[in-house]
């Protein structure tokens, strides 16, 4: 397995190439100071491939992810509040605890993803795949199908 330091992950998110865990091994840990450098790249990172990336606690608001192979990530806590995940593929994704405030995920695929404790408010799931999704805990009012309005109780 060909191993990536961090300026070598950068560089290949920056080209939209596979930074997948199943072909490369991480020799640096995510912190605070690479997230920043992530958010200046992903801002407009549509049709991006970041399948089995972890991306957990990513300041990724505002951001261009729409098209892009998010399947089996890590984003637990990270914020994608106002970001386009429009035609994503968020399959199988670990999305508990994220901010996902008037986001776009219509027509993602969000099946079997965990978005338990987050937070869907005014987000817009119309058309999107939610089978075998975790919800409980999750919060806020949303649009799905026809632009019916839903709201998660307690």
């Amino acid at each position: 397995m060909e191993k990536l330091n961090e300026t070598e992950f950068l560089a290949r998110v920056k080209e939209r190439k596979s930074v997948s865990r199943f072909d490369f091994e991480y020799t640096f840990a995510f912190n605070a100071e690479l997230s920043k450098k992530l958010v200046e790249i992903l801002k407009n990172l549509s049709n991006a491939n970041l399948s089995n990336s972890d991306l957990s606690f990513a300041n990724l608001s505002s951001s261009d992810l729409s098209n892009s192979d998010l399947s089996s990530s890590d984003l637990s806590n990270s914020d994608l509040s106002s970001s386009d995940l429009s035609n994503s593929d968020l399959s199988s994704s670990d999305l508990s605890f994220a901010n996902l405030s008037n986001s776009d995920l219509s027509f993602a695929n969000l099946s079997s993803s965990d978005l338990s404790n987050s937070d869907l408010s005014f987000a817009n799931l119309s058309n999107s795949n939610l089978r075998n999704s975790k919800l409980h805990g999750a919060k806020g009012e949303f649009f799905f199908n026809f632009g019916i309005r839903m709201k998660i109780c307690d």
